[in-house]
């Protein structure tokens, strides 16, 4: 059984939103202008307001015009909003036509410890999905257990308990454990605020009520670890090529199959539309579908958190056009809605996907010469003296030995789950008569 660790770093495409960090409302929380969400600090708000007398007409204001309580337009009639403090200011992503005088409901990003991050139990689930549906791509018997599953019975709760199950057993025994780290801290200068509202691409657009999301910005790069455990001895075969001792390359190609294949089904849908936003939105993808099939070996797309439609959240476009509709039939019950089914998308304001991500595992730097552990040894004993050394691949290592860089030196025992540049401890194991290191030894 073998534990990897990948250094990964995940770069938002689009705006991405995971709840639950709470959510905050306009009346009193926060102000917002065009281009700018600011936090009130409420403590420092009190203060203010009991110092000017005004605690109680401002109660007042906000309970009696709930519906319209435009709290800058108060700060302003009562001469205080420079005295106003605020905790944080975001970016607003507002479209053209929006209000900010507009009551909003803020729904803001997880946080841990006060600062925004991407739970690793979020990137688990959502890799973990990318794999099952590539799972029944790939083993057409699975395929059929699914969809026998699916046409013999007649509740759809029946249908997930049995499928989750299977689900469950799978991935438990083929992965044993996909365990992502939580992220690093994201600052507040990556944070950005959209307008998020539910389009409606195939009928009457109905208003509704759209809320503001706290949101990870596009480009911003999110460090973490992914530890992969599995057992090779149980590995069904079909599934060997998702794993190497030393890379992501399978897991990842089998993600960006997957990918594409969501990509393909929601044009498909998206074409049957004739709204203009459906059209902004194939571009979109016809854009996406190029980019994935020019990534590297060490890169995947997928999406993450809030704003998935509920193809990108199921194995449906894995699996035969009778058990789709057969699961439709039994979640949908009217004709007409079923026919275009899902026929809205959550959007940002300006008519974006939410949550597309890429993943790049990244090598672990070099250090630089002078950061290198130099080993300062007066009496070598071959077997015994214990080196720091840097891996370089699973037969090689560099090292500094006395003030001389080795930039190559043997490992006589292979280094089954290397990570470059990564520091270990080695056994001197073999020189020559002038004192050259030609092979050290891992230590087990």
């Amino acid at each position: 059984m073998n534990y990897r660790h990948f250094n990964i770093q995940i770069c938002p495409l689009t705006p991405v939103h995971i709840g639950n960090g709470h959510s905050i409302t306009s009346i009193g929380e926060y102000v917002s202008s065009k281009n700018s969400i600011r936090i009130i600090n409420q403590e420092k708000l009190n203060k203010l307001l009991n110092s000017k007398g005004l605690y109680d007409d401002y109660l007042k204001h906000i309970l009696s015009e709930q519906q319209n309580a435009n709290i800058w337009n108060y700060f302003v009639e009562q001469g205080i909003e420079n005295d106003i403090a605020y905790d944080n200011e975001y970016r607003f992503n507002a479209p053209d036509d929006h209000n900010p005088e507009n009551n909003s409901l803020l729904e803001l990003h997880i946080k841990t410890a006060g600062k925004k991050y991407l739970p690793g139990s979020t990137i688990k689930g959502t890799v973990r999905n990318s794999i099952f549906a590539y799972c029944i791509s790939e083993d057409y018997k699975l395929k059929e257990k699914l969809e026998n599953i699916i046409n013999s019975a007649n509740s759809l709760w029946k249908i997930k308990e049995r499928i989750n199950d299977i689900e469950k057993r799978l991935l438990d025994s083929l992965f044993k454990n996909i365990r992502p780290e939580d992220t690093g801290s994201i600052d507040e200068e990556n944070t950005i605020v959209e307008v998020s509202g539910r389009q409606h691409l195939f009928g009457t657009n109905t208003e509704g009520l759209g809320t503001l999301k706290e949101c990870i910005a596009e480009n911003t790069e999110i460090n973490t670890v992914l530890t992969i455990k599995h057992d090779e001895e149980k590995l069904p075969a079909q599934y060997l090529s998702f794993f190497s001792d030393d890379n992501t390359i399978g897991l990842f190609n089998a993600i960006n199959n997957v990918t594409l294949k969501y990509i393909e089904f929601e044009i498909s849908l998206l074409k049957e539309s004739t709204d203009g936003i459906a059209k902004v939105l194939l571009e979109f993808l016809y854009n996406m579908q190029t980019e994935i099939k020019r990534l590297k070996n060490n890169e995947c797309v997928l999406r993450m958190g809030k704003g998935k439609t509920y193809f990108f959240q199921t194995i449906l476009p894995f699996l035969s056009h009778q058990s789709m509709d057969k699961v439709l039939n039994l979640m949908v019950k009217d004709d007409e809605k079923r026919r275009n089914f899902p026929q809205t998308r959550v959007l940002t304001g300006k008519n974006r996907f939410f949550g597309w991500i890429k993943i790049t595992t990244k090598e672990k730097e070099a250090p630089a010469v002078s950061e290198i552990t130099d080993n300062i040894v007066e009496k070598p004993d071959l077997t015994k003296t214990v080196l720091t050394a840097y891996i370089i691949d699973d037969h090689n290592v560099y090292l500094k030995y006395n003030g001389e860089l080795y930039e190559k030196v043997q490992l006589i025992n292979k280094y089954l789950n290397f990570e470059k540049n990564r520091e270990i401890k080695v056994l001197l194991w073999q020189m020559t008569k002038k004192g050259r290191i030609n092979q050290v030894k891992i230590i087990d």
